[in-house]
């Protein structure tokens, strides 16, 4: 067995494996003398059947098999031996690719094509970004008391704005008038903007990166990529029409923040991260240290 790599350009490499008959033919007998042990037909008692019939019945689909899987392993051991970095999977070279005789070829060739990742360097410094700091407006904080007044009831009436709802609702803050209750409420409110505004920062922040990083693409080999892994769901005149505004772009972005992290391992999250910040997320308010083994064990496993 042999494997060949060549270049198609810049971007995508020619991989040739050639198979000889002594590459598969014995694991061939030998899957099919397994089944002769095994095969149970009318007339012959198990183990008994001949093994020239056995060939006959499963000669062909034995062969593929294992011609599949040799050529499967020895196309993935390149690309780790040689350390490629690929896009995707290899997908049949259509140019070169011909059809094999299986009976009466010597030699096997199978062709494919692999597209590979180009080289990035990302300089954050050199991209400015604006970053999001969502404000509570004098109305929104007008409805969110309106709403507190509301869930407050006394006696079926709207509880009014005094040192007793304001205690309720900030207990130990010495809370003693409006302004101070309004303030409150605003910061409150501006700590759930949090989340929303790192959400809009991180959409920004891909959107102009993605932009602003220029790099070359094998597309056509990635336009063909795209629709053989839907499995049928995608078209290739859906991908030509979406390419650049969706398909391209995740991709796009995808390299991108592979190039950060290999730059920069420091931003990789570990496990115990994961754990810790979900942790904090539902069982924040909880003092773990107070609890007892079981219940740290519980939501250990829970986190």
């Amino acid at each position: 067995m042999k494997t060949t790599q060549t270049s198609k350009g810049e971007l995508l490499a020619g991989i040739q494996i050639s198979l000889l008959k002594e590459d598969y033919e014995a694991e061939v007998t030998k899957a099919l003398k397994d089944y002769q042990h095994k095969a149970t037909l009318p007339g012959f008692r198990q183990g008994k059947v001949p093994f020239g019939m056995i060939k006959k019945m499963y000669g062909q689909a034995v062969l593929l098999e294992k011609i599949n899987q040799k050529v499967s392993e020895a196309l993935n051991n390149h690309i780790v031996e040689n350390k490629l970095d690929v896009i995707g999977y290899p997908l049949p070279d259509m140019d070169q690719s011909q059809p094999n005789d299986l009976d009466t070829q010597e030699e096997l060739n199978f062709f494919f094509e692999a597209a590979l990742k180009p080289a990035i360097a990302v300089e954050l410094k050199n991209h400015k970004i604006n970053d999001f700091n969502i404000k509570a407006s004098a109305e929104e904080i007008d409805r969110t008391i309106k709403s507190i007044q509301t869930n407050n009831k006394v006696e079926d009436k709207e509880a009014e704005l005094n040192e007793e709802l304001f205690d309720k609702i900030f207990p130990g803050q010495e809370v003693k008038d409006i302004e101070t209750f309004r303030s409150k409420v605003a910061v409150e409110m501006e700590k759930q903007y949090v989340l929303e505004a790192e959400r809009m920062f991180y959409n920004k922040a891909v959107d102009q990166l993605v932009e602003e990083i220029k790099f070359d693409l094998p597309d056509t080999f990635l336009k063909r990529w795209i629709v053989e892994n839907s499995e049928g769901k995608i078209t290739a005149e859906d991908v030509e029409s979406n390419y650049d505004n969706s398909y391209v772009k995740s991709l796009r972005w995808q390299l991108i923040e592979e190039a950060l992290v290999k730059q920069n391992p420091e931003l990789i999250i570990k496990e115990q991260e994961v754990r810790d910040f979900v942790r904090s997320m539902y069982f924040g308010h909880m003092d773990i240290e107070t609890l007892d083994e079981e219940t740290k064990k519980r939501l250990e496993v829970l986190s």
